[in-house]
């Protein structure tokens, strides 16, 4: 059978009939599509068969983005099913990111990107979705929850998407909402509480600083550089960094840091300790599908002009070089730091 059915194709009836495999997905029977790729990826991360056949459908809900594009989790929380565009699936199903990408996730031997394992159609709509890792653990020990997640690419798009445990609303300003803009420029109170609480996360997102040892710290920069040099080379740009924290006391590290094991896929902590307290860190890096297009080449036009500084729509070697180089500033080295395994 073959799984390369040309991207150009759009009528989800022509697609769902092609000779393609298939995967049972809940109690549907999907068809995957260039699975020659998928399967390598599933096969070096010891991804098993049957590994969506829990998977609910009817769970999915908009992702909280601006695409708004569908989204649910597998009932054991390691895999992420989402509804993805044409224009993301002609990205993902390129020779040249098929090539590269095969290469750095099973090449390099440190990673923070997420990994896609399957890209499936539901035969009853003719949608696409891709099927990807949860980087980061699916639950933390001690019934304990995330003092914070940042969604970060090092611009004025950053935000804080995780408080104490609980999601923060994506509340963007738009141009028709005036009386907001109004009161955000001068201060005066007509913008509504979960904006508000929005608005200070993006501040503390973009400025918050990280401290762990000159090691660690180091790894971490070494890690984001070679994946966001992968993502250059692919034209590729507004991407952004998952960074779960929480703090802990000394005592719990060993009932509280999840350290991968098999089935996972998400990367080992940095744990740092300042005294009696220790931090954890958990990196990913997700959203690397957008190519640095014309259409984009437009919106940078207008950014430039108008957005906050610094923004997202760069070419990709400026995006990388700013991306990398943001982490180096808000990620510090801290002499009285110690890494915990290495105690």
């Amino acid at each position: 059978m073959t799984d390369e059915t040309p991207n150009g194709v759009r009528n989800g009836a022509r697609l769902a009939a092609s000779e393609n495999p298939t995967i049972q997905v809940g109690k549907e029977k999907c068809c995957l599509f260039h699975d020659n790729f998928f399967s390598k990826l599933r096969s070096h991360f010891s991804v098993n068969d049957d590994f969506l056949s829990e998977f609910d459908f009817g769970k999915l809900r908009p992702s909280g983005g601006k695409g708004g594009d569908q989204l649910a989790r597998t009932p054991d929380k390691r895999y992420f099913v989402k509804e993805i565009s044409d224009l993301d699936r002609a990205t993902i199903t390129s020779e040249k990111f098929k090539t590269l990408y095969l290469k750095h996730l099973t090449g390099v031997a440190d990673s923070y990107v997420v990994r896609f394992f399957a890209l499936i159609q539901r035969g009853d709509l003719g949608k696409f979705f891709i099927v990807m890792s949860n980087c980061l653990p699916p639950e933390i020990g001690n019934d304990r929850e995330w003092d914070v997640v940042y969604d970060c690419k090092g611009t004025k798009d950053d935000k804080v998407v995780v408080r104490e445990g609980k999601g923060v609303e994506q509340v963007h300003k738009r141009f028709y909402k005036l009386s907001w803009m109004l009161g955000e420029g001068i201060g005066i109170a007509c913008t509504p509480e979960n904006r508000k609480i929005y608005r200070e996360g993006k501040k503390d997102a973009f400025t918050d600083i990280h401290t762990m040892t000159a090691k660690s710290r180091q790894h971490v920069i070494d890690i984001l550089r070679s994946d966001a040099t992968l993502f250059e080379e692919l034209n590729l740009m507004d991407y952004s960094v998952l960074l779960a924290c929480v703090e802990i006391d000394l005592h719990e590290v060993d009932s509280v840091v999840k350290m991968p094991k098999s089935g996972d896929h998400f990367y080992a902590p940095i744990v740092t300790v300042h005294g009696q307290k220790a931090k954890v860190y958990y990196f990913g890096i997700i959203d690397f599908l957008q190519v640095w297009s014309s259409k984009k080449q437009v919106a940078h036009l207008i950014k430039v002009a108008f957005a906050p500084k610094p923004i997202s729509t760069v070419p990709p070697k400026k995006y990388a070089k700013q991306f990398v180089e943001f982490f180096e500033n808000r990620i510090q080295a801290s002499d009285s730091a110690t890494d915990f395994f290495e105690q």
